[in-house]
């Protein structure tokens, strides 16, 4: 990665991690660090107490370094953002990290080292690509991150089970994406009472959770590409009074309940490649874009014509698909 590209992408970082305009100017520390790694020391390091961002992005570098400790972290007390991709920390965590608001742990490690790593003003935490599993000790520490408001858990290979989520009250945006092992997401995701996106895509579950209709803030679900998610979708779906966007593409369901066309707000369905489906309930009268395209097995959508926004209709591939009622008025 350029040297440009790599300021950029940390900027951006910068301010979604909440750090003033004015302290953006301290991302010439993040250089230092990025390029110092290979020295062995965080501590060589100059000008740490004004450095607000690191990355120590392992998988990039020739460094023999793989674990930091927290003796090398006392002097950046200023950090809102930390990458540490590849890395390890080991050591007592206390009184330290108080300001983070992102941390990136692409391939964390298995074992968790750190002890009183309690990351209390947390916003965003990225831990995808990682080996982790449900058991996986750090979470008991991470639960102290009651501010989190993003949590990407994507391409987690060995994720069975997701974690529990009842401490993270504030979450917003929830990212399973990718992980083809996992079958079960745990019951908590329920009490997410601000959930705004859910991305399970490419997972193994075989069912939404029965208490998805409680996550009413709920604005965009993928479920797109879970191979193993079949036969009908809970009715509670229904509940889901904020959902725009639902994309249940290349799926084996056969049905979706009569409740959906309560979704006042879902503006987008995408249902291409769902091969099982074979017939449309009631839409919602908002929507704008409905993709059925490939659903070889469809034989009939509703009456079209009480959709009076719609722009965008995919019906290609639909082989059995003889007659769309209401058509003429678009």
């Amino acid at each position: 990665m350029s040297w440009f590209n790599h300021v950029f992408q940390l900027i951006n970082a910068l301010q979604a991690a909440e750090v003033s305009p004015e302290s953006i100017s301290s991302i010439v520390g993040v250089r230092e660090a990025h390029l110092s790694i290979q020295d062995g020391d965080l501590r060589k390091i100059k000008g740490t107490k004004k450095v607000e961002a690191l990355s120590l992005d392992l998988r990039q570098t020739e460094s023999h370094r793989s674990c930091f400790t927290n003796e090398e972290f006392e002097q950046l007390q200023n950090l809102r953002f930390l990458l540490l991709d590849g890395a390890d920390l080991d050591g007592d965590f206390k009184r330290l990290f108080s300001k983070l608001r992102w941390l990136q742990w692409r391939g964390c490690p298995v074992y968790f080292k750190p002890i009183n790593f309690h990351l209390k003003n947390l916003v965003i935490l990225d831990l995808s690509n990682s080996r982790i599993t449900n058991n996986w000790e750090g979470w008991s520490q991470l639960k102290m991150a009651k501010r989190l408001k993003v949590l990407d858990l994507s391409n987690c290979s060995h994720l069975v089970q997701s974690p529990e989520f009842s401490t993270f009250a504030k979450l917003e945006k929830l990212i399973l994406q990718g992980c083809p092992n996992l079958v079960q997401i745990d019951r908590s995701i329920g009490n997410l009472r601000n959930l705004r996106v859910l991305d399970i895509a490419y997972s193994g579950i075989t069912k939404l959770p029965d208490v998805i209709g409680n996550l009413e803030k709920l604005e965009e679900m993928n479920a797109s590409s879970c191979r193993k998610l079949q036969g009908e979708i809970l009715s509670d779906i229904g509940r889901l009074s904020s959902l725009r966007i639902l994309r249940l593409c290349d799926s084996e369901i056969r049905s979706l309940p009569t409740s959906i066309c309560g979704l006042s707000c879902l503006q987008s369905l995408h249902l291409y490649n769902c091969k099982q489906l074979r017939l449309l309930p009631k839409l919602p009268p908002n929507l704008k874009r409905l993709d059925v395209s490939s659903c070889v097995s469809l034989e009939g959508l509703p009456d079209l014509s009480q959709l009076g926004v719609l722009e965008e209709l995919d019906l290609c591939g639909c082989q059995k698909l003889v007659s769309v009622n209401g058509l003429w008025g678009f």
